[in-house]
């Protein structure tokens, strides 16, 4: 197979890779991450959001149509496509400047460089680095708390936290279903400890047997490893990974592939820090769900 799709899924697996190392070293001085820089005392009419979690935030919190640019990796929701765009993985601080912005949302780890350069000229900025769900509720408050629409902010992470307790019910006591998360087929590249989707895969009844790695983050998780650990259940992203897993005769004698139980999945509502995260869940649950029937 070809390389990782990484100018897609590049906000899925640098976040949680930078911040296992960077995190001690690359916060602001003086400040949390997620706190708004000096400086924002009105509320923002020009926002520029530098990644998709963050825009999706900006829209679901109620300030979408005050965001003025975002990224080319910025697709969701549609609205997003009659945007100014301010770079794809690398960000153009000189557009970013262009657009004349009372305020910047950004991920901490995936916007370091451009953030720097933001806040050395002034200019406002709010950003989120969210490791687990409940921070991704938390960085919803926290955006539209800078956006003057806190109620909003605290309706969406109301939901995203009922999902959470709600899964975590649903799924109690039941057998647990071994699953892999493969973001990439061959080589295997798979998602490990403390990440979103381990979170999600434990709360909805599973065990993510990329565990077994003992790494964090997005993983090179060996193949003779992961057969042997025999997933139930195997996630894909796009459909050659999903044609790898039920063609190759190194995969052929793990349950999941004899129950036909790989599946595509959209990876943006499993791996982005967005409320869409609570799709994930939903999705997932009831996966795991049909799995644990036919176990």
């Amino acid at each position: 197979m070809r390389t990782p799709r990484f100018s897609r899924l590049w906000s899925v697996l640098i976040v949680p890779l930078a911040g296992a190392t960077l995190l001690s070293s690359c916060g602001a001085p003086g400040r949390s991450p997620s706190e708004p820089a000096a400086g924002a005392k009105s509320l923002p009419r020009r926002i520029v959001s530098l990644s998709p979690g963050t825009t999706e935030i900006l829209f679901a919190v109620g300030a979408g149509d005050r965001v003025v640019g975002v990224t080319a990796q910025c697709d969701y929701p549609p609205e997003t496509g009659g945007r100014e765009k301010v770079g794809d993985v690398s960000i153009s601080v000189e557009k970013v400047v262009a657009l004349k912005p009372d305020l910047v949302v950004a991920d901490e780890f995936l916007n370091r460089e451009a953030v720097r350069s933001v806040r050395s000229l002034g200019i406002p900025v709010v950003t989120i680095s969210p490791k687990s769900l409940e921070e991704v509720a938390q960085a919803v408050e926290t955006i539209a708390a800078a956006c003057g629409t806190p109620e909003r902010g605290q309706k969406v992470a109301g939901e995203i936290r009922s999902a959470v307790e709600r899964m975590r019910r649903t799924h109690r006591g039941r057998s647990a279903v071994k699953v892999l998360f493969a973001v990439q087929a061959s080589p295997l590249w798979a998602a490990a400890q403390n990440t979103f989707v381990d979170e999600m895969i434990g709360l909805c009844g599973g065990v993510n047997v990329s565990r077994e790695a003992g790494k964090d983050g997005f993983v090179l998780f060996s193949e003779e490893s992961a057969v042997a650990a025999g997933p139930e259940v195997i996630l894909v992203t796009d459909r050659p990974a999903l044609e790898y897993f039920l063609r190759s005769s190194a995969w052929r004698g793990c349950p999941a592939v004899r129950r036909r139980n790989v599946i595509q999945v959209d990876p943006d509502v499993f791996l982005r820090p967005s409320p869409r995260i609570v799709e994930g869940l939903q999705q997932l649950s009831a996966i795991i769900g049909s799995a644990q029937v036919t176990q």
